[in-house]
């Protein structure tokens, strides 16, 4: 009977640490599987994150490369509405030329020029350089002529224009130079009678205050003189007083003596 018993007592203890180790396995599963869930989220979200920095520069680095080459096309004298010519002025014809041309080359119209765009000709743009075939000379040397004005009368416009402006920016400068010394002025001046009055208020305060010590100083020396002049009668007749009394004593004693001296 108590080997039976030994029996099944091991066999409880036995169940018992073999559900205790199932639950003990279980738990560090459930918390390795939490731990690589964790895990698992952290490097998805450093991930986010790598990627969106690396979005950010490439944008950047984008915008950087858009900017230079604008840039570079503005230095350039490239701009959306075609190529800019950079004119000179000819000191013998006083007119504004390409660099390195001459009136005639400035005359000849070009097909990349903006200029083009606001002008109507019987001729197509492709053909303004060169003298097209199965015309006649009269119409070629009318349309050339024709561009000719066009274009003295663009650059005498854009000529007035520019010493207009630079007329209105002279007055306006001008202008801003008057009303700054003007400005100068009047702060000059207002901070001139500033000072003068400040000059007289102080003087004018210091003589009252001279005039009020100088009342106060003889209020005093007054008190004082009569003050004096009391305590002299004082000594005066306590001097005669005395002397007086003086004056009595040696008569007294005189009259003693000289009765003494009969006798």
């Amino acid at each position: 009977m108590p080997i039976a018993l030994s029996e099944e007592g091991d066999k409880r203890r036995d169940l018992l640490s073999s559900s205790m180790i199932s639950e003990i396995s279980h738990g560090t599963q459930e918390t390795k599987l939490r731990k690589k869930n964790r895990d698992g989220n952290v490097a998805a979200k450093e991930g986010k994150k790598r990627r969106k920095k690396k979005e950010k520069e490439e944008k950047e680095e984008k915008e950087r490369r858009e900017k230079k080459k604008e840039e570079k096309e503005e230095e350039n004298g490239h701009t959306s509405e075609g190529t800019i010519r950079k004119l000179s002025l000819d000191l013998e014809t006083r007119q504004w030329v390409p660099p390195g041309g001459s009136k005639l080359h400035m005359l000849q119209p070009h097909s990349d020029s903006p200029v083009l765009l606001n002008r109507q000709s019987s001729l197509p743009a492709s053909d303004m350089n060169r003298r097209p075939s199965g015309r006649a000379d009269e119409q070629y040397r009318s349309d050339l002529s024709a561009m000719s004005e066009f274009h003295n009368a663009t650059v005498a416009n854009a000529m007035g224009a520019c010493v207009q402006r630079l007329q209105d920016l002279k007055q306006e400068q001008e202008a801003k130079i008057r009303q700054c010394a003007q400005d100068h002025t009047t702060a000059v001046e207002n901070a001139r009678r500033s000072f003068e009055q400040t000059v007289q208020r102080v003087q004018q305060e210091f003589e009252a205050k001279m005039s009020k010590d100088v009342q106060e100083c003889k209020g005093h020396f007054g008190q004082l003189v009569s003050i004096f002049h009391e305590n002299l009668g004082t000594l005066a007749e306590k001097y005669k007083t005395t002397t007086q009394d003086d004056a009595g004593a040696h008569t007294e004693q005189s009259s003693t003596t000289t009765g003494m001296f009969y006798l």
